[in-house]
């Protein structure tokens, strides 16, 4: 069995929570990659409070659509896991400099 590393957990920086754009856009997903949907702070606390699992070295985490990156951030920053972050083409610009803001060098 693998021991458990217990650490402080880093805080990220988190975007605004609200969905923008119009009704249109949001419908035809325009707009769902920029912005942070309000409960994802609350999963990402949900996963590292309870889940020991993703303290463990060598497990993998794939975030399909990971939006600002908040959540692939908060788990690199806090996780022995290995993180990635996945998006839309013309969402990964975003996605990237939104991880390289949260979390430098993850």
């Amino acid at each position: 069995m693998t021991a458990l590393i217990a650490r402080p957990r880093v805080q990220v920086p988190r975007p605004a929570c609200t969905i923008g754009g119009s009704l249109a856009d949001r419908q035809a997903g325009l707009t769902t990659h920029t912005s942070l949907w309000p409960a994802s702070p609350l999963f990402c606390d949900w996963l590292l409070d309870s889940k020991p699992l993703l303290q463990t070295p060598g497990t993998r985490v794939v975030e399909l659509g990971s939006g600002t990156g908040h959540m692939a951030a908060t788990l690199a920053r806090n996780c022995e896991a290995t993180v990635v972050a996945t998006e839309i083409p013309r969402a990964l610009e975003g996605l990237r400099a939104g991880v390289e803001r949260m979390a430098p060098g993850a």
